[in-house]
This record gives C-alpha cells, sequence and structure tokens, in this order.
C-alpha cells in the first residue's frame, strides 16, 4: 500500500486532523458539502461562509493534507472547494470561486 504525500497513512492524517482540534463539527455538515438542490446565488453564499469558518480553524493545515490524500471530490475543506483541491494536486493554482 502507498502512502500519501509527506509519507503519512490517511489514518496518520486523520488522527493529526482531529487532535488539531477543527472548529467544524458534524453539524456543520449543510454549510462545507452542497445539498441536493440550490441556487448559484445560494451555493457562492454557503462556500464564503465555510470558507470564513475553515481560515480561523486551527486545523487548517492538517485539514488541507486529509483533503489532498483522499482525493476529496465534495465539500469546501481548509477553505478550498472540492476543485480548488483538485487543481492543487494536478500541480495548479487554484482559482478564487467565492
Amino acid at each position: 500500500m502507498s502512502l500519501p504525500a509527506g509519507g503519512r497513512s490517511v489514518a496518520q492524517l486523520l488522527a493529526d486532523l482531529a487532535d488539531a482540534g477543527p472548529v467544524c463539527t458534524p453539524e456543520d455538515d449543510v454549510l462545507f458539502f452542497e445539498p441536493d438542490y440550490e441556487t448559484p446565488r445560494e451555493r457562492a453564499y454557503r462556500v464564503r461562509a465555510a470558507k470564513a469558518l475553515c481560515r480561523s480553524c486551527p486545523a487548517l493545515e492538517s485539514c488541507r493534507a486529509y483533503a489532498l490524500a483522499t482525493h476529496t471530490t465534495h465539500g469546501v475543506w481548509a477553505a478550498l472547494t472540492a476543485s480548488e483541491l483538485r487543481e492543487l494536486r494536478t500541480g495548479n493554482q487554484p482559482r478564487e470561486v467565492a
């Protein structure tokens, strides 16, 4: 089994994330993950709010490492959308979406 970048297993990255004391909780999933339907305006507002919360989080770097290692395809992680994380993984600079 190969390890994600940095030589840490996904389990280790998840433990690092939990230990860092993230400010988000499972109840916040409506903020960080898109509902079945939302208008573009609602999405922009939700993503801005999620990113603002992330930027103040002590777990930001641990969250980013976990999201990059697990190739997450949904939601906002470490103040980045899934598409912005994908751009980072492919070596492109993420464009600010919201």
